[in-house]
């Protein structure tokens, strides 16, 4: 989420991205395409975590459009100005992460991604560019987008 956009403080919002996560390792499939992401559910997902995920988002970031229907097992998030992206980037990636990695531990540990907010600024730097938006500082092959981070090339 985008810090300038978000009214969570950065406690809280480790703790959403946290929830996102959560919803991420409960997804049959998670699209991501710029300014929308749609999760789909195979088995009925615990509607607490969805719930608590949703309403913390439409207080924090009500320029979101979130649709979930539970029949249908459907989460959709989407926001129409360009500006706004790089907050449903960082949903995005932190649904995508969780698929991508071995189930997190009960506890996380106390670390900041380079990818909130509010380290953008160090995960802009090149020598951090590879490691956190999978691209390389200059010059070498493009891993992933580096968009997910919000990090300009």
């Amino acid at each position: 989420m985008n810090a300038a956009a978000c009214t969570l403080d950065p406690a809280e919002l480790h703790e959403q991205l946290a929830r996102y996560r959560a919803i991420g390792r409960l997804a049959a499939t998670v699209e991501h395409e710029p300014g929308r992401v749609v999760v789909r559910f195979a088995d009925d997902p615990p509607s607490d975590v969805i719930e608590c995920t949703l309403e913390v988002e439409r207080g924090c970031c009500p320029f979101f459009d979130i649709d979930y229907d539970h029949a249908t097992q459907r989460l959709a998030i989407s926001v129409d100005h360009p500006r706004r992206r790089p907050s449903l980037d960082s949903i995005a990636h932190a649904l995508m992460e969780s698929r991508a990695t071995a189930p997190l531990p009960e506890t996380e540990p106390d670390v900041t991604s380079c990818c909130l907010p509010t380290a953008l600024e160090t995960c802009c730097q090149p020598r951090d560019k590879l490691e956190c938006c999978r691209q390389p500082p200059s010059g070498g092959p493009t891993v992933a987008a580096p968009s997910r981070c919000g990090c300009d090339a």
